[in-house]
């Protein structure tokens, strides 16, 4: 009866336990169980319940191998675009970033960008700015030497617009102390336009409002290239097969590991790697290597069709201008397009729509004149504020010393006082740019009356009066101007 009792005691632990093991194992566990309920023994359902651990620990081993593979797999994804920058611009989040070194306008920067397919720089989060103020303290020469952005408020005074038209976001700007002020510098007056820049403090504020003709330099934004970026699929594809292997090694690691447990040989040794693991590496690597091959004759493919179509457009376009009617042959030939631009000829430098010769030669005012209609030319009449701010700048890194200075168009030799251009056009007062005491009609050396017109200054003022009257037989440098000619090419 006790022995009974003591079997019946046992069966039911042995079924219990297998029952719960049941719960958790795969079915391997479950044969396990059925040899379990044959036994009467104690021993022999512990001896079981180990042998299920041991196995749902390599079941539980495996199984964590498995989902890393498949995460790790998962998370390696092939990006096939990439954002790309042209020479000469740096890249940042999404756009490219121009930093010219030309000191011009503001207006006249903006053309600047807008020739390089951009425009001035529109911030739009602090995180640019920071960017924007590390880059100008390395390029900044003085504290002096600051970059226009996009921001005016020349539509409306007090109100901040971006070159995009949006308004400035309050929130969003890093105004210097004090600033804006309307402040007038050199005379000019207002300031509608922003500069920024500092090159001691370290601070994000360090936005200045400034008169839009002062000459400052900029910086260009526009938004970065996507393109196909074929090194990031090779490598993305590498780091596949890199994991893969990696997994493969831990599957057959798992494998050899229980193989060993069962048979008692020392789980310390070194596996290797199973055959079938080889194989399976040896055709995702050549998998991969298909794929990459796949790939560049696809793209080149597409590039081809493009190219194939944009000419047969072209050639339909054509075909349809010809004659209607027309029985003759006619060989179809691809649209052109002539575009126009202005140009200048060696030597001499353009600017707006005119090119300029500055010559080191010393002549009279006369012969100077003769020098430039030899080329075509003539000596340089000055029509607004910002060619005089040109030439200002040009001059004083072209002259020796202040007394160096070059011949311009302007005269009063017809009548004392009343100054004419070499075109016969008056000087308009309000276009005027004579020194502090000029014209006073004083020579030098006993040469005559002071009846023709001169400019430069090496040293920097705060002002573009730099004009002065002299005797027209002084020996000066001089500066001839003509009209850029028109020049055409022919684009297939």
């Amino acid at each position: 009866m006790s022995n009974m009792s003591n079997m019946y005691s046992t069966s039911n632990m042995s079924s219990t336990s297998n029952m719960s093991s049941t719960s958790n194992m795969s079915s391997t566990s479950n044969m396990s169980s059925t040899s379990n309920m044959s036994s009467t023994s104690n021993m022999s359902s512990t001896s079981s319940m180990s042998s299920t651990s041991n196995m749902s620990s390599t079941s539980n081993m495996s199984s964590t191998s498995n989902m890393s593979s498949t995460s790790s797999m998962s998370s390696t994804s092939c990006n096939l675009t990439c954002l790309k920058c042209e020479a000469g611009w740096e890249k940042h989040g999404g756009n490219c970033y121009y930093f010219s070194n030309s000191k011009s306008s503001w207006n006249d920067s903006r053309r600047s960008c807008a020739d390089l397919g951009s425009d001035l720089v529109k911030i739009d989060s602090r995180e640019e700015q920071l960017f924007l103020q590390s880059r100008l303290r390395g390029l900044m020469v003085e504290d002096d030497d600051k970059f226009w952005i996009g921001l005016t408020d020349s539509v409306e005074e007090g109100k901040w617009f971006w070159v995009d038209g949006s308004p400035l976001d309050e929130s969003l700007s890093f105004w210097y102390f004090d600033q804006p002020d309307d402040l007038s510098v050199n005379n000019l007056p207002g300031a509608d336009c922003v500069r920024m820049g500092e090159q001691v403090e370290d601070n994000l504020k360090c936005w200045h409002d400034r008169n839009c003709d002062y000459p400052q330099k900029s910086i260009c934004e526009k938004t970065a290239q996507i393109v196909l970026c074929l090194t990031s699929f090779i490598i993305n594809s590498h780091l596949i097969l890199i994991q893969m292997f990696d997994d493969v090694q831990h599957a057959g690691f798992y494998n050899n590991q229980t193989d060993r447990n069962r048979t008692g040989e020392n789980p310390s040794r070194t596996c290797k790697l199973p055959a079938g693991g080889v194989v399976l590496l040896v055709l995702v690597g050549l998998l991969a290597a298909a794929l990459i091959v796949i790939y560049r004759l696809s793209f080149d493919k597409i590039r081809t069709n493009q190219i194939l179509q944009t000419l047969k457009e072209e050639n339909e376009a054509l075909r349809r201008n010809l004659s209607v009617g027309s029985t003759t042959s006619t060989t179809i030939f691809p649209a052109v397009k002539r575009e126009t631009f202005m140009k200048c000829e060696a030597g001499w430098e353009k600017h707006g729509g005119n090119c300029y010769y500055f010559s080191t030669t010393k002549s009279s005012w006369n012969d100077s004149r003769r020098s430039c209609a030899d080329l075509g030319s003539d000596l340089v009449k000055i029509d607004s504020r910002e060619e005089q701010m040109f030439l200002v700048g040009r001059l004083r890194d072209l002259m020796e010393d202040d007394e160096d200075k070059f011949w311009i168009g302007l005269t009063d030799l017809k009548e004392e006082g009343r100054w004419f251009w070499v075109d016969g056009s008056p000087l308009d007062e309000s276009v005027t740019f004579w020194n502090d005491r000029e014209p006073d009609n004083r020579s030098k050396d006993g040469a005559g009356s002071a009846d023709c017109g001169r400019m430069g200054r090496k040293r920097e003022y705060e002002n573009l009066k730099s004009w002065f009257d002299i005797s027209c037989n002084y020996p000066h440098k001089s500066i001839c101007e003509k009209t850029a000619g028109l020049s055409s090419c022919v684009c297939v």
